[in-house]
């Protein structure tokens, strides 16, 4: 009897283990296991940002907001969601260039890009 009790005690843990979020900080998920993008600075303003060809305007998240719980909304307003894979990112603010590169996201991940 014991060992059924044991085995039923494991699988409910597994089960409420499996149902917890994954941690990321950010937004307990993302559409369809999609990674996000978030933009961080000293300060918020408006930029201008590129992925694969893709054009999206949002404002950097001040660097002292993205730990607030309070804040939150903010950051998860100006994310941006890509497939998880390989990407081509530009970001500009006033016509000039903040940041580019090309890389690798994981699936449901946050990748926080300092401008």
């Amino acid at each position: 009897m014991k060992k059924y009790f044991t085995i039923l005690l494991l699988a409910a843990v597994a089960i409420l283990a499996a149902s917890c979020s994954s941690g990321r900080g950010f937004s307990a998920s993302t559409p369809n296991d999609d990674a996000a993008l978030i933009f961080v600075d000293s300060r918020s303003y408006p930029i201008d940002v590129t992925v694969d060809h893709h054009h999206y305007h949002v404002f950097s998240v001040k660097k002292s907001d993205i730990k607030r719980t309070d804040k939150l909304k903010i950051s998860a307003d100006n994310m941006i969601y890509v497939r998880p894979g390989s990407h081509d990112v530009t970001v500009r603010s006033r016509g000039r260039i903040l940041y580019q590169d090309y890389f690798y996201i994981a699936p449901d991940a946050t990748k926080i890009i300092k401008l």
